[in-house]
């Protein structure tokens, strides 16, 4: 492996040197532009990085699952970027020499240790950490919605999912064979089981891989779309406010945030927005907390 490198994808920058391994978001300069000029920007580009930093946080606190030591997260020149101690080893998809052996031993390894440790780690709430929900990538290529109401339950039924546990995100000793790593924790959060889809089985470019868990897809869908106890009519506002915020809706209740990538904008615009969205909605609005990086709108409706 070398000892230092660059590549860039539709949406991130990857750096690494001997030590360290950076992701960061592409700047507004460095973006491209559609056919009519607008900068094309992929969904939750700043969420799934910010995602990705508070899922190393929690699973490095609260499992044995190794995953990439942070060394600092944060804005650096107009985009975020999370930088990690750089894993030792190599991806699972492109190990040649003794690959049947590791393929072994990431079996044991995501069945033994890996899954069962996910799914002790419970919630009442789907989505990531940080309140968004962001599907995997098998969900939001069929469904290109723009956003996913949060659904909660009475009880804490919904397990931490990787949602990627793809060969390329596993990181394989070279010298043992074992897994050293799971890496690129982008769309984890709180989910039903049937989530976590047995992707590290065969590499993405298998016959097959693209079929595993395609049959599923649309219940899963039909389970986002529907949250529990989420009014029709509320249904409509959370669709005009999603366009400004993310939102969080739970019976008679929206709670409306603006989302990560609109921290660097002035609170005043974005409240003011969210708050002529809510009216189109016909709902009654107060605004529950203001800050430099937080806003709460609740948006009440009687049933």
């Amino acid at each position: 492996m070398a000892d230092s490198g660059c590549w860039r994808t539709a949406d991130r920058v990857y750096t690494y040197t001997p030590d360290t391994f950076i992701k960061r978001e592409l700047r507004p300069s460095e973006r491209k532009t559609n056919i009519f000029g607008k900068t094309i920007v992929l969904p939750w580009t700043t969420e799934r990085l910010q995602n990705e930093h508070d899922a190393l946080t929690f699973i490095a606190a609260n499992t044995t699952i190794p995953v990439p030591k942070i060394l600092s997260f944060g804005k650096v020149w107009g985009a975020y970027q999370l930088e990690m101690e750089r894993v030792n080893g190599k991806p699972l998809d492109r190990l040649r020499e003794g690959r049947e052996e590791a393929l072994r031993n990431t079996e044991d390894f995501i069945t033994t240790s890996v899954l069962p440790q996910l799914r002790a780690l419970k919630s009442s709430t789907i989505g990531s950490l940080g309140g968004v929900v962001i599907p995997p990538n098998r969900i939001t290529t069929r469904d290109k919605r723009a956003y996913w109401p949060q659904k909660s339950s009475a009880e804490s039924e919904y397990n931490f999912c990787h949602n990627d546990l793809a060969q390329h995100n596993i990181m394989i000793n070279v010298d043992t064979l074992q897994v050293e790593a799971i890496i690129d924790w982008e769309h984890s959060g709180f989910y039903p089981p049937e989530f976590e889809e047995r992707l590290w089985t065969m590499r993405w470019d298998e016959e097959g891989y693209h079929a595993m868990g395609a049959s599923r897809v649309d219940s899963l869908i039909d389970f986002l779309s529907n949250p529990r106890g989420c009014k029709a009519e509320l249904e409509g506002i959370c669709r005009i406010v999603s366009d400004i915020c993310y939102i969080e809706c739970n019976e008679g209740l929206i709670g409306v945030r603006p989302r990560v990538s609109f921290r660097e904008f002035g609170i005043q615009g974005k409240r003011e927005a969210a708050k002529a969205a809510a009216a189109q909605g016909k709902g009654d609005l107060t605004v529950e907390k203001e800050g430099r990086s937080l806003i709460e709108v609740e948006v009440l409706r009687r049933p």
